[in-house]
Protein backbone atom coordinates (compact mmCIF):
# COMPACT_ATOMS: atom_id res chain seq x y z
CA UNK A 1 0.00 0.00 0.00
CA UNK A 2 1.07 3.57 -0.61
CA UNK A 3 -0.44 7.02 -0.36
CA UNK A 4 -1.40 8.22 -3.85
CA UNK A 5 -3.11 11.48 -2.93
CA UNK A 6 -3.88 13.50 0.18
CA UNK A 7 -6.30 16.29 1.02
CA UNK A 8 -6.07 19.17 3.48
CA UNK A 9 -8.41 19.68 6.42
CA UNK A 10 -9.94 22.55 4.43
CA UNK A 11 -10.92 20.10 1.66
CA UNK A 12 -12.10 17.20 3.82
CA UNK A 13 -13.66 17.74 7.26
CA UNK A 14 -12.43 15.70 10.26
CA UNK A 15 -13.73 12.58 11.93
CA UNK A 16 -14.63 10.41 8.95
CA UNK A 17 -16.15 7.05 9.77
CA UNK A 18 -16.88 5.24 6.61
CA UNK A 19 -16.06 4.68 3.01
CA UNK A 20 -17.89 2.71 0.36
CA UNK A 21 -17.50 2.23 -3.39
CA UNK A 22 -20.09 1.85 -6.15
CA UNK A 23 -20.38 2.70 -9.82
CA UNK A 24 -16.75 3.80 -10.18
CA UNK A 25 -17.08 6.25 -7.27
CA UNK A 26 -15.97 6.22 -3.65
CA UNK A 27 -18.02 7.89 -0.91
CA UNK A 28 -16.35 9.01 2.33
CA UNK A 29 -18.28 10.53 5.23
CA UNK A 30 -17.23 12.94 7.94
CA UNK A 31 -19.05 13.95 11.07
CA UNK A 32 -18.60 15.91 14.26
CA UNK A 33 -20.98 17.16 16.95
CA UNK A 34 -21.66 20.20 14.77
CA UNK A 35 -21.36 18.92 11.20
CA UNK A 36 -21.96 16.13 8.72
CA UNK A 37 -20.56 15.70 5.20
CA UNK A 38 -20.14 13.15 2.44
CA UNK A 39 -17.48 13.37 -0.24
CA UNK A 40 -17.62 11.79 -3.69
CA UNK A 41 -14.37 10.72 -5.37
CA UNK A 42 -13.80 9.24 -8.81
CA UNK A 43 -11.64 6.20 -9.46
CA UNK A 44 -8.60 8.46 -10.04
CA UNK A 45 -8.91 9.82 -6.46
CA UNK A 46 -10.26 13.21 -7.54
CA UNK A 47 -12.79 14.90 -5.28
CA UNK A 48 -15.83 15.33 -7.52
CA UNK A 49 -18.43 16.57 -5.07
CA UNK A 50 -18.86 17.57 -1.45
CA UNK A 51 -22.27 17.44 0.19
CA UNK A 52 -22.82 19.32 3.43
CA UNK A 53 -25.43 17.26 5.29
CA UNK A 54 -25.40 19.34 8.48
CA UNK A 55 -28.93 20.65 7.92
CA UNK A 56 -30.17 17.02 8.09
CA UNK A 57 -28.16 16.01 11.16
CA UNK A 58 -24.67 15.86 12.57
CA UNK A 59 -21.93 13.34 13.33
CA UNK A 60 -22.36 11.35 10.12
CA UNK A 61 -21.34 7.75 10.78
CA UNK A 62 -21.88 4.43 9.11
CA UNK A 63 -22.92 3.90 5.50
CA UNK A 64 -24.56 1.19 3.46
CA UNK A 65 -25.64 0.85 -0.17
CA UNK A 66 -29.24 -0.12 -0.95
CA UNK A 67 -31.14 -0.74 -4.16
CA UNK A 68 -28.15 -2.51 -5.72
CA UNK A 69 -25.99 0.58 -5.23
CA UNK A 70 -28.58 3.11 -6.37
CA UNK A 71 -28.85 4.65 -2.89
CA UNK A 72 -26.36 5.39 -0.14
CA UNK A 73 -27.64 5.53 3.44
CA UNK A 74 -25.64 7.58 5.98
CA UNK A 75 -26.48 7.60 9.70
CA UNK A 76 -26.50 10.80 11.76
CA UNK A 77 -25.90 9.87 15.37
CA UNK A 78 -25.96 13.34 16.97
CA UNK A 79 -28.54 15.96 15.96
CA UNK A 80 -31.06 14.21 13.77
CA UNK A 81 -30.79 10.55 14.83
CA UNK A 82 -31.75 9.69 11.27
CA UNK A 83 -30.47 8.26 8.01
CA UNK A 84 -29.81 10.53 5.05
CA UNK A 85 -30.45 8.84 1.69
CA UNK A 86 -28.23 9.86 -1.24
CA UNK A 87 -29.19 9.05 -4.84
CA UNK A 88 -25.86 7.81 -6.25
CA UNK A 89 -26.82 8.56 -9.87
CA UNK A 90 -27.12 12.30 -9.07
CA UNK A 91 -25.10 12.42 -5.83
CA UNK A 92 -27.87 14.40 -4.18
CA UNK A 93 -30.00 13.94 -1.07
CA UNK A 94 -33.05 11.85 -1.99
CA UNK A 95 -34.66 11.76 1.46
CA UNK A 96 -34.46 11.10 5.18
CA UNK A 97 -35.39 7.96 7.09
CA UNK A 98 -36.69 8.75 10.55
CA UNK A 99 -37.17 7.51 13.16
CA UNK A 100 -34.35 4.97 13.29
CA UNK A 101 -33.48 5.07 16.97
CA UNK A 102 -31.03 7.05 19.02
CA UNK A 103 -27.41 7.48 17.86
CA UNK A 104 -27.38 5.25 14.76
CA UNK A 105 -23.85 4.15 13.93
CA UNK A 106 -22.22 1.56 11.68
CA UNK A 107 -24.67 -0.51 9.63
CA UNK A 108 -24.83 -3.41 7.19
CA UNK A 109 -27.37 -4.86 4.76
CA UNK A 110 -28.89 -8.33 4.48
CA UNK A 111 -27.67 -10.49 1.58
CA UNK A 112 -30.97 -10.07 -0.27
CA UNK A 113 -31.00 -6.28 0.30
CA UNK A 114 -34.33 -6.26 2.11
CA UNK A 115 -33.12 -5.24 5.59
CA UNK A 116 -30.51 -2.88 7.01
CA UNK A 117 -29.12 -3.56 10.48
CA UNK A 118 -28.07 -0.43 12.37
CA UNK A 119 -25.98 -0.35 15.56
CA UNK A 120 -27.56 1.96 18.16
CA UNK A 121 -25.34 3.47 20.84
CA UNK A 122 -26.08 3.57 24.61
CA UNK A 123 -26.50 6.48 27.01
CA UNK A 124 -22.87 6.01 28.14
CA UNK A 125 -20.84 5.31 24.99
CA UNK A 126 -17.29 4.06 25.49
CA UNK A 127 -16.05 6.13 22.53
CA UNK A 128 -17.27 9.04 20.47
CA UNK A 129 -18.17 11.45 23.27
CA UNK A 130 -21.44 13.34 23.44
CA UNK A 131 -22.37 12.94 19.74
CA UNK A 132 -22.37 9.15 20.17
CA UNK A 133 -24.69 9.28 23.17
CA UNK A 134 -27.83 7.31 22.48
CA UNK A 135 -30.38 5.67 24.73
CA UNK A 136 -30.33 1.88 24.54
CA UNK A 137 -27.66 -0.41 23.08
CA UNK A 138 -28.83 -2.72 20.34
CA UNK A 139 -29.51 -3.32 16.68
CA UNK A 140 -32.32 -1.57 14.83
CA UNK A 141 -33.67 -3.58 11.92
CA UNK A 142 -34.96 -1.40 9.09
CA UNK A 143 -36.93 -2.81 6.18
CA UNK A 144 -35.72 -1.42 2.86
CA UNK A 145 -38.61 -0.08 0.78
CA UNK A 146 -39.18 1.65 -2.57
CA UNK A 147 -36.13 0.08 -4.18
CA UNK A 148 -33.78 1.36 -1.47
CA UNK A 149 -34.99 4.97 -1.44
CA UNK A 150 -36.83 4.54 1.86
CA UNK A 151 -36.96 2.37 4.94
CA UNK A 152 -39.14 1.61 7.94
CA UNK A 153 -38.33 0.37 11.45
CA UNK A 154 -39.23 -3.27 11.88
CA UNK A 155 -37.56 -4.52 15.04
CA UNK A 156 -35.22 -3.44 17.81
CA UNK A 157 -32.88 -6.14 19.13
CA UNK A 158 -31.66 -5.09 22.60
CA UNK A 159 -28.11 -6.05 23.51
CA UNK A 160 -27.32 -6.40 27.20
CA UNK A 161 -28.35 -4.07 29.98
CA UNK A 162 -30.84 -1.45 28.74
CA UNK A 163 -30.60 0.92 31.72
CA UNK A 164 -29.11 4.42 31.37
CA UNK A 165 -26.02 3.09 33.21
CA UNK A 166 -25.51 0.21 30.77
CA UNK A 167 -21.85 -0.72 30.16
CA UNK A 168 -22.80 -2.22 26.78
CA UNK A 169 -21.83 -0.23 23.68
CA UNK A 170 -22.91 -1.50 20.28
CA UNK A 171 -20.68 0.41 17.88
CA UNK A 172 -21.02 -1.70 14.74
CA UNK A 173 -22.83 -4.56 13.10
CA UNK A 174 -21.73 -6.78 10.23
CA UNK A 175 -23.77 -9.36 8.33
CA UNK A 176 -22.06 -12.69 7.77
CA UNK A 177 -23.42 -14.98 5.07
CA UNK A 178 -23.21 -18.63 6.04
CA UNK A 179 -23.16 -21.41 3.47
Amino acid sequence: MKVVKSYTKDEIAPAGCGGIATGGKVYINSGTATSGHVYVFDSAHNLKKSLNLTSYGTDAHGMVLTGGGKYLWIGNRANGDNIVVIDTSRDEVAGIISPVGSAPDIMDISPDGSFVYVALRPANPLTGGAPARGEKPGIQVIEVTEGGAKGAQKLFIPIGDQSPQSPNDVHAVAVLTLK
